[in-house]
């Protein structure tokens, strides 16, 4: 074997290496990626790092392979190897950060997360009126008190509490119950 014969064949098992390396690591991104909704003894942290490193790490192996395979020899073996690393690096990645923004994305647009929990438990309070009107033979002018709703049939388990420290109003039939802190009321 003289250095001319040598020179392709070991170019070809360094592409190929560079080609497998960004699919295993494209992998084990993807893999990271799995063991994050699965219990277990790997923490949070080391799944999150390993997928932030070997994310990026995976998908620049593979464009380098994908690069020398275009670049100095289209017949060289290991482009789909290389582009399989490529996008189980990157789609990972992309899915986390899409995860991390859904929050932001899919939260409604001037309503936080307190008084959409007030809202919420003045629907709850709503409902027990209801059922309370209803289980005892109530009219519209009758209103419930708190320990109506609770003590006698079980409407609610427990007395909801406004988490900004609102006071509810149960009111009477014909209105809707109320909380004293503003912009937390029923539509």
């Amino acid at each position: 074997m003289n250095d001319y014969e040598s020179k392709p064949a070991l170019e070809t098992r360094r592409v190929s290496l560079l080609a497998w390396t960004g699919a295993l690591l494209g992998f084990w991104t993807s893999l990271a990626l799995l063991l994050l909704f699965i219990p277990g003894p790997l923490t949070v942290n080391f799944l999150f790092g390993s997928i932030f490193v070997s994310g990026p790490v995976g998908m620049l192996v593979s464009l380098a392979a994908k690069w020398q395979i275009r670049c100095r020899s289209p017949h060289l073996p290991g482009y789909r190897h290389a582009a399989l690393g490529f996008w189980a690096s990157i789609l990972p990645l992309i899915l986390i950060l899409m995860g991390l923004n859904a929050e932001y994305f899919l939260r409604r647009p001037g309503r936080d997360l307190h008084a959409s929990t007030c809202i919420n438990n003045l629907r709850q309070l709503d409902g027990a009126k209801e059922e309370w009107a209803l289980n005892n033979h109530k009219n519209q002018a009758d209103t419930p008190t708190m320990d109506d709703l609770i003590c006698s049939n079980d409407f609610l388990k427990l007395v909801p509490a406004c988490p900004m420290n609102g006071t509810y109003n149960l009111n009477s039939m014909v209105a809707k119950p109320t909380c004293t802190i503003a912009g937390h009321t029923l539509p």
